[in-house]
């Protein structure tokens, strides 16, 4: 029952060129056609061409439709839209070069509202419409028209448009550059951060703008300046501007009046998760995982587990990552089974689901201090996996009285002892710190006292303030002893912290009810 729900709902959720004539709203997408043909020629993405003009030789290639319903938000109303796609799988190596393109790290934005409640900056969110077809084309290359629209004849593309390889890098290079760009020249003037090539920063004012394609962030209260950009942006693109955001990359924010408070949640997504794995009337429970039970590659496997949607919904879980670090050590064990699938594995994901729905409404609050501080737990799981033997790392960050980074990941190498398993997830740790210290400089914001790292493993602590232990850490990879340059330099400082008090130990493995209940609210509040 499970499998055929999802897979009607996959089905219903695909809108063609053929299966769009027969519905009652058509009319609609024949109007969002329309549109998009429109708003194609007005950018001078394409011009009509003869067929005799096109060089012997050379490719036309084809185009199609994808239609999709955007749902209302709190924001705007339901959209339809229709997009204009090149079959860019059909591409030789000719008609394209670069292809990759950097999109913004979400830990990035969580960095970034932590310094908007810090210096009681405002944000504005832009959603800038078709912005690939603003994207001066690198080549020269013909496309045939979409279905429907045949008697346009042959088209020359002149700007970049959907489903070609190169049309994000293409897409990054003109908002980068227009971003970049000297005021005298007709740019904005801003400053690319290099732990962050989507994040930009004005030089005189303190003033960000971060960049997920073509979602645009402003942080700043400087009104003057914020109407400077949107005219700018206005000049050059189509905007929908949604001035203060309630939403950004699926991510919810509640701000407070004043803003100097933002809860960041997902409380919109989790309830469409639990719809579409048919889990909204589910009992909720207390705990993403129960820690007496321990998941393995050789747990039985039922002949209907190859019929599970099992990847959609790790998929679906990973999302959820980005304001619920309270679930990452369960979704990161769930995720190691993608091939397996056991029953087992199945009902540890559906127990993740009935956690989240009692939890739905939860998230990571960012709250205004005094001061702009970093605080660090990290811990480690040695020898966790009963397969390979791998120990696991795990550490949270915070800033502004929420987390900011957090990590649940298994080690690459195996652990000999449970110090060397510390030792390398505080190599993590720092290496992460020393990405937001970098980031935070080029932000300007300034760090008050020391960077503080809680540590239960006095032997780890030890091997990162002395070279001790020598015998026992020679075989241990010289990358991670930079650990005590750093310490040396104090960058960091070290703390040792009781087990149970330990926050991190959350992000190892699947803790008794009892301490998961102790320290969730530290991570995630309502």
């Amino acid at each position: 029952e499970e499998v055929r729900a999802f897979t009607a709902k996959i089905d219903t959720d695909k809108l063609t060129d053929r299966n769009i004539k027969f519905r009652d709203d058509y009319q609609k997408f024949v109007v969002a056609k329309d549109e998009e043909i429109e708003n194609a020629f007005d950018t001078g993405t394409f011009k009509r061409v003869e067929k005799y003009d096109v060089p012997a030789g050379t490719k036309i290639y084809n185009m199609m439709w994808v239609h999709k319903i955007k749902p209302a938000t709190k924001l705007e109303p339901e959209r339809y839209r229709s997009r204009l796609c090149v079959l860019g799988n059909r591409q030789d190596a000719n008609s394209y070069s670069q292809t990759f393109a950097a999109v913004a790290k979400v830990k990035m934005f969580r960095l970034l509202l932590s310094v908007s409640v810090f210096f009681g900056l405002r944000m504005t969110q832009i959603d800038i419409s078709n912005a690939f077809m603003y994207a001066n084309l690198d080549r020269e290359m013909y496309v045939h028209p979409p279905p429907g629209y045949e008697h346009l004849g042959v088209l020359k593309l002149e700007k970049s448009l959907y489903g070609l390889k190169q049309a994000p890098r293409l897409w990054y290079d003109t908002m980068a550059g227009l971003l970049t760009k000297k005021v005298s020249e007709g740019g904005l003037g801003f400053r690319q951060l290099k732990s962050d090539v989507c994040c930009f920063t004005h030089p005189t004012k303190r003033c960000y703008v971060l960049m997920y394609v073509d979602d645009i962030c402003i942080f700043t209260k400087d009104e003057e300046l914020r109407q400077e950009i949107l005219s700018c942006l206005k000049e050059n693109f189509k905007l929908r501007n949604f001035d203060t955001s309630g939403v950004y990359l699926g991510l919810e924010l509640d701000w407070s009046e004043n803003g100097d408070r933002v809860k960041v949640h997902q409380t919109s997504y989790i309830e469409k998760l639990l719809q579409v794995f048919r889990m909204e009337d589910c009992d909720a429970v207390n705990a993403p995982a129960l820690s007496k039970i321990r998941l393995s590659r050789t747990d039985p496997v039922s002949e209907s587990a190859a019929n599970r949607p099992y990847r959609s919904l790790i998929g679906g879980l990973l999302y959820t990552l980005g304001s619920r670090p309270d679930a990452a050590s369960a979704i990161r064990t769930c995720s190691q089974y993608m091939a397996e699938g056991a029953d087992l594995h199945w009902q540890a994901d559906k127990r993740i689901l009935r956690y989240l729905k009692g939890t739905k409404e939860k998230g990571v609050v960012y709250t205004k201090q005094d001061e702009y501080r970093l605080q660090a737990y990290c811990d480690s799981d040695w020898a966790q996996d009963p397969d390979d033997r791998k120990s696991v790392t795990g550490y949270v960050i915070y800033a502004q009285g929420g987390p900011v980074a957090w990590k649940s990941k298994k080690q690459a190498t195996v652990a000999r002892s449970s110090a060397e398993a510390e030792y390398v997830a505080l190599a993590d740790t720092i290496s992460e710190l020393l990405w937001i210290k970098m980031a935070l400089s080029e932000l300007e914001v300034p760090i008050a006292g020391e960077i503080e790292i809680h540590i239960d493993n006095a032997a780890a602590q030890s091997m990162a303030e002395n070279p001790v232990n020598h015998e026992r850490t020679k075989h241990i990879d010289t990358a991670f002893h930079f650990i005590r340059e750093v310490v040396k330099a104090k960058v960091v400082s070290l703390y040792h912290v009781n087990t149970k008090e330990n926050i991190a130990d959350l992000f190892t493995k699947a803790v008794s009810w009892v301490d998961f209940k102790k320290h969730v609210g530290s991570l995630v509040t309502s």
